[in-house]
């Protein structure tokens, strides 16, 4: 990278703190955090894609540790269970 290039970017960012970060998966799909083992809920094709909700799950596992989901295709959706 130029070094001027860098320098600039530098002086142009500012350092701070105790910046609280948003829950995102929660914020899209609620659902992850309230639902028990068993229980599952359906997300329809036109509200998330494969993709997205892939990651929401594997991002949900990680913030709520010792919790896991499974995502199967469904007739009009995505339907999330916990399993674990």
């Amino acid at each position: 990278m130029d070094r001027n290039i860098l320098n600039t970017f530098m002086t142009i960012m500012t350092i701070e703190a105790k910046i609280p970060l948003r829950r995102r998966v929660f914020d899209r799909f609620p659902e992850f955090e309230k639902l028990r083992v068993g229980q599952s809920f359906v997300v329809p094709d036109d509200v998330a894609n494969h993709f997205v909700l892939n990651n929401a799950r594997r991002s949900a596992e990680a913030q709520l540790m010792g919790r896991r989901f499974a995502t199967r295709k469904v007739d009009g959706g995505r339907r999330v269970w916990r399993i674990q």
